[in-house]
């Protein structure tokens, strides 16, 4: 849920303890994905955003880690997030990181967008049943 260009200022200005903490982080999310615990995996998805945000280095974006931890909590309160995340978007974080890490800003994008993408078409079928 993060533009490009929060992406690239990330992975020109983490510091080796954010990459310790994102990969963490990542580590966390495919481990409460597969035990389906939404509770934690929304905690961790939110510290990972908000470290990303931080991790660009610009105030600014630092300050919308509370938007974005208020979007990611709306779609697991309103059950537009599957029970188990899918392994797809958790290896997503996975490279996000990584390529944070790397210092790859086009990979870390290229990740994101899967990310929102595929966020972008899960609701759909729980929607449409419910109709």
């Amino acid at each position: 849920m993060l533009p490009g260009v929060v992406l690239a200022l990330a992975a020109g200005q983490a510091t080796p303890d954010h990459c310790r903490e994102l990969s963490a982080l990542a580590v966390e999310l495919t481990v409460t994905a597969r035990s389906g615990d939404l509770e934690a995996f929304l905690r961790h998805d939110i510290a990972f955003h908000a470290l990303l945000l931080r991790a660009s280095g610009n105030e600014m974006f630092a300050h919308l880690a509370d938007a974005v931890g208020a979007v990611l909590t709306g779609r697991t309160e309103h059950h537009l997030m599957p029970h188990h995340p899918e392994p797809y978007a958790v290896a997503l974080h996975r490279e996000v990181a990584d390529a944070v890490c790397a210092q790859d800003p086009a990979a870390a994008e290229r990740a994101m967008r899967a990310i929102v993408a595929g966020a972008l078409e899960e609701p759909a079928p729980t929607l449409g049943e419910s109709a």
